[in-house]
């Protein structure tokens, strides 16, 4: 697996997903390079991908099983968005506002989610654009 990270782009915190032996570990890091200890997920399986909302200090986690989690490095939560995808994850993208997720499974399935203030995830449509997307760009107006 290759590491995957990004940087939060309204907060210091660098979120940076590994292997660790047969699992991926899911680390925060502060801007000033300190790892925070409290707040490591380590699961069995692939990290795909990883989105930070633009607002938030919440990192959505697309895995290849077709899991998505919600994680808050502030608030040391994990929230599953949703459990039985059945396709790997491989684009994730907010709305500019934030209060949308667009999801892009490797099936061609697309899930939109609304997200809610209280960081719960509701999904609100889904289509299809063929198996296997190869890119993603942006441009969501709801």
């Amino acid at each position: 697996m290759e590491k995957i990270f990004a940087w939060s782009p309204c907060s210091g915190w660098l979120c940076l997903a590994s292997q660790v032996q047969a699992a991926v570990q899911i680390n925060f890091f502060t801007h000033k390079g300190a790892r925070l200890e409290s707040v490591v997920v380590q699961r069995k399986g692939t990290v795909s991908t990883l989105a930070w909302h633009p607002s938030s200090v919440i990192v959505i986690v697309g895995w290849s099983e077709g899991l998505l989690t919600a994680i808050s490095p502030e608030k040391n939560e994990e929230i599953t968005v949703e459990e039985e995808l059945k396709s790997n994850v491989k684009f994730l993208l907010f709305s500019d506002d934030g209060k949308c997720l667009w999801a892009v499974l490797e099936d061609g399935n697309c899930n939109l989610y609304s997200f809610t203030t209280n960081n719960s995830m509701e999904k609100i449509g889904q289509a299809n654009v063929g198996d296997n997307p190869t890119a993603f760009c942006k441009r969501l107006n709801l």
